[in-house]
């Protein structure tokens, strides 16, 4: 389970964050720069002192006084900036020493930085260009002055003077952490005034944007409950104010949509129910499927000559329902849906088309199937209706087969026979007179015209006439 912040809550920490960092960020830049003027300032009053003490010894040794010269370098000892103090002779031999323990010592013996190379090579330089020598470890924060001075002879002696070489080392981490210390009480005030800063940008934004913030999602929450009557209650011309303004009237818009909705809905469901009464009253089979072939609905006439209760028959493929065979052949007839959704047309099924029920039943159908289209004209389903037509089909069979009789009733007599279907214009020759009139079976035309110009055109107006007067009931034979 993924654990996710309140948006309000985020938004305050990211801005304590935000200030925090300003003040790291501020606090690292004034201690960077109070190390940088220590520093400074440490170099230059070391060089100060460097300078004073050279004149100060350079002195001594004229006067011939070299105990105080040892006294002199001993108490730069209680000085906080000086960690060594080092006189060296002309023979790199420790002359006075601010630790009695390096008195007499050899320079090269004591580490003073940590190259012991690069320290003889400061003094040598030193010694050479007479000029004060600097060293500076920015790692260990210490600084190593190398100051030239002239170990001028005594009076009586004829030697010439001898150039040593005065060593200050000092260490900042002596006194950096109470240098910091006190920069941090002098910035105090200013801590103080930027916590004060800090809670007032907070309660700002707060009270203009979390709380507001906070009230729409509260809001928010209400709608998705289903209280479409809730509201946002934010004033102001700044982005939440114009959010707000927007929400209220989102919602506004989806009230109206959903009071459409339900309308349409309960359009939709009457016509439901009126397409229902009409499938139920309609007196044709009536079946309906999605362009799978699945079947989605039947009416009564349709379950009573498949067999099949709709409940059941429902999400079923179409051929499992609906089985039709031909009936002359008993092979498996061509499902009409599969035909609709190749062609999208209405087609019809072909003659002689038994349905076979679920009981076993068989009927003799007559159906049609038409696709069923969207306003887009894309087709998402088949209305298949058909009938039972045994009734007929028997009737037909029946005629067809009194028309057999008669034929070989007169074929056996070898009596001729027309029929004249008044209302059609249709005429219908019976081969046995085809053939006593000298035709072919099937030759003559259809017509009532071809049985006028057979008669004999002396008596062709007499019988004619009363055919018409038969026809018009003025006479009862013919």
């Amino acid at each position: 389970m993924k654990f996710h912040l309140p948006l309000s809550l985020s938004i305050l920490l990211m801005i304590i964050l935000l200030l925090v960092i300003q003040a790291a960020a501020l606090l690292f830049y004034n201690v960077k720069e109070t190390e940088k003027k220590l520093k400074q300032d440490t170099r230059r009053e070391l060089v100060t002192s460097a300078n004073f003490i050279k004149g100060f010894v350079e002195h001594l040794y004229k006067k011939n006084e070299l105990s105080q010269v040892q006294d002199e370098i001993l108490s730069l000892g209680s000085n906080p900036q000086i960690r060594l103090a080092l006189l060296v002779d002309e023979k790199n031999q420790v002359v006075a020493s601010s630790r009695m323990d390096f008195q007499s010592d050899m320079i090269d013996q004591i580490d003073l930085i940590n190259d012991m190379k690069e320290q003889l090579t400061l003094i040598a330089l030193a010694r050479d260009t007479n000029q004060i020598a600097v060293y500076e470890a920015i790692a260990e924060n210490d600084f190593l002055i190398v100051q030239p001075l002239t170990l001028y002879s005594t009076a009586s002696s004829l030697q010439p003077d001898k150039v040593g070489v005065l060593l200050l080392q000092s260490n900042l981490h002596l006194f950096r952490s109470q240098f910091l210390g006190d920069m941090l009480v002098r910035q105090t005030p200013i801590w103080v005034l930027m916590l004060a800063f800090t809670g007032l940008v907070v309660m700002f934004f707060y009270v203009a944007y979390i709380k507001r913030l906070l009230l729409m999602s509260q809001v928010a929450q209400q709608v998705s409950k289903g209280n479409l009557d809730a509201r946002v209650n934010l004033s102001g011309y700044d982005e939440i104010g114009f959010l707000g303004m927007f929400f209220n009237r989102m919602l506004d818009s989806i009230s109206e949509h959903r009071a459409e909705l339900f309308k349409a809905l309960d359009d939709l469901k009457l016509r439901e129910q009126n397409l229902q009464l009409t499938l139920q009253s309609i007196g044709d089979a009536v079946i309906t499927t999605d362009v799978n072939g699945l079947v989605t609905r039947m009416n009564p006439v349709a379950c009573h000559l498949t067999g099949w209760q709709e409940q059941d028959a429902l999400g079923k493929p179409l051929t499992e329902v609906f089985c039709i065979v031909s009936a002359q052949t008993r092979e498996i007839a061509e499902s009409p849906v599969e035909k609709v959704l190749a062609s999208g047309r209405v087609v019809g099924l072909a003659n002689h088309t038994s349905l076979i029920s679920k009981d076993g039943s068989e009927y003799q159908i007559a159906d049609s199937a038409a696709p069923i289209k969207g306003g887009d004209d894309n087709i998402f389903g088949v209305i298949l209706v058909f009938h039972d037509v045994s009734k007929q089909y028997e009737m037909q069979q029946t005629i067809h087969d009194s028309e057999q009789r008669l034929q070989l009733a007169l074929f056996a007599i070898e009596e001729g026979l027309w029929d004249w279907n008044v209302s059609s214009g249709e005429c219908y020759f019976s081969p046995r007179i085809e053939n006593m009139m000298g035709y072919q079976p099937g030759e003559l035309e259809s017509r009532i015209s071809v049985w006028e110009k057979s008669i004999h055109p002396d008596d062709r107006d007499l019988v004619m006439g009363y055919l018409h007067a038969h026809v018009s009931r003025e006479s009862s034979q013919y």
